[in-house]
């Protein structure tokens, strides 16, 4: 059974990870439409988000790095989610 303090935890990377997948979205978007360059805004989110140079970056080049992004930030989600379920375990046991 999942706590309240595992899920506030949680919720910084939840967060995280839901502003890049709507990079990705935009991203994609672009790309879709052939656009080769991102527009200066979403280059200054992209900055906000760790993404170094995203003006000097094609489109499909940021879709890369977004994705690498994402990596360490769903590797957090699953080990923290696997903790969780292993403290669950110990709980129910201890019962």
């Amino acid at each position: 059974m999942e706590t309240h303090a595992y899920r506030q935890r949680d919720n910084p990377a939840r967060m995280h990870l839901n502003r890049l997948d709507a990079m990705l979205d935009e991203l994609e978007d672009l790309n879709l439409r052939g656009r080769p360059q991102v527009p200066a805004p979403l280059g200054n989110i992209l900055q906000s988000l760790g993404v170094n140079q995203p003006s000097a970056r094609s489109v499909s080049e940021l879709i890369e790095v977004v994705f690498d992004l994402q990596e360490p930030v769903l590797h957090t989600l699953r080990h923290g989610r696997h903790r969780r379920l292993k403290l669950a375990r110990i709980e129910s046991d201890q019962r």
